[in-house]
């Protein structure tokens, strides 16, 4: 199946929803199918951007993955891509939300627990760089991994290293994801419609997951959200700081993995615990009019910070022990 559009911007929302349709009667629902964002600037980016998607799209395991991928292509387009594997080519304009707004409409139409998803793009096309190259071949690694795609039924999203600072993330934005958790999420496309808090789409800003960023805070940002990651090692946490080399040992396990200041790097943004808190709470109730229940993986992160204070009181979960603290840090001015 091949759909092409070769010039103009027209509507992506029409676009993908025509795929999704399609994508529906052609994936086989034992296996796991991937949205990959394809982007080329110029014809001059075509053999390196070729290498870029060859080396990963050669990674799909027939006995794990559908083979026919989804392919959002931006920009010039590449001509080489499979003729198996499902295509759009939109010539001007549009960003991850395209490929995005796909997947989340395919796991609305697909909204069961079992039916998994990957999310994956040509890192590195725009800005080749070697730091850039290694942040993608490390996430992409995982995303396609064997541990991610038979995760437990307590994990809906599963990645190479999930970051809960400097806000709810993985770096890179590679990712499976459960489609029955997919679809609560906020459509991609509202970013770019302006449906969204003005300050989601008024300025670019990596320290709070606002403008592009978005996209990458995007599959964490729902308060049900239950992230497992795979890398075991403390020196990697997010950004580009220490990535690690592949193939990397996995291990699969829920996420965040480690207390809080093991998330510090050079680049935190100076994120202190109760920013951080707030920051997340805030979102929730921005992004989707939500509050979170006791089973929220914050509380186990920030009691680790916040270890339950002195009191005559018994406390009963981690959730008020948290917010016992926070209450009596506010009360005496610290």
């Amino acid at each position: 199946i091949e759909m092409e559009r070769r010039s103009g911007v027209g509507d992506p929302r029409a676009l993908s929803l025509q795929s999704t349709n399609n994508l529906i009667h052609i994936s086989t629902r034992s296996k796991i199918l991937v949205f990959y964002n394809l982007f080329v600037a110029g014809a001059e980016d075509v053999e390196r951007v070729q290498d870029i998607f060859d080396e990963q799209l050669t990674e799909l395991d027939p006995r794990l993955h559908v083979i026919n991928a989804s392919i959002t292509s931006l920009g010039h387009p590449l001509p080489n891509i499979p003729n198996h594997m499902i295509r759009e080519h939109i010539a001007e304009g549009g960003d991850e939300g395209i490929t995005l707004h796909a997947l989340w409409n395919y796991c609305r139409s697909n909204n069961n627990h079992e039916t998994k998803v990957i999310y994956l793009h040509s890192k590195g096309s725009f800005h080749p760089s070697e730091e850039n190259d290694k942040l993608r071949r490390f996430i992409t690694e995982g995303a396609l991994s064997e541990e991610c795609a038979n995760l437990p039924d307590t994990c809906d999203v599963c990645s190479s290293r999930m970051s809960p600072l400097p806000h709810s993330h993985t770096s890179g934005n590679m990712w499976l994801a459960r489609c029955d958790y997919v679809a609560k999420l906020v459509d991609p496309f509202a970013l770019n419609e302006k449906k969204l808090p003005k300050q989601y789409y008024d300025t670019d800003e990596r320290c709070h997951g606002y403008g592009r960023y978005f996209f990458e805070h995007w599959v964490h940002s729902h308060p049900t959200v239950s992230p497992c990651d795979l890398y075991t090692g403390e020196e990697f946490v997010w950004g580009y700081y220490r990535v690690p080399p592949v193939p990397f040992e996995k291990s699969l396990q829920k996420a965040p993995r480690f207390i809080f200041n093991r998330y510090d790097n050079p680049n935190n943004c100076g994120v202190a615990p109760e920013t951080a808190l707030g920051r997340h709470i805030k979102d929730y109730k921005d992004l989707y009019n939500s509050s979170v229940d006791d089973s929220w993986w914050g509380w186990e992160f920030f009691w680790n910070v916040y270890l339950p204070p002195p009191s005559t009181k018994k406390v009963a979960t981690k959730k008020q022990s948290v917010q016992l603290k926070l209450k009596m840090e506010r009360r005496s001015g610290l």
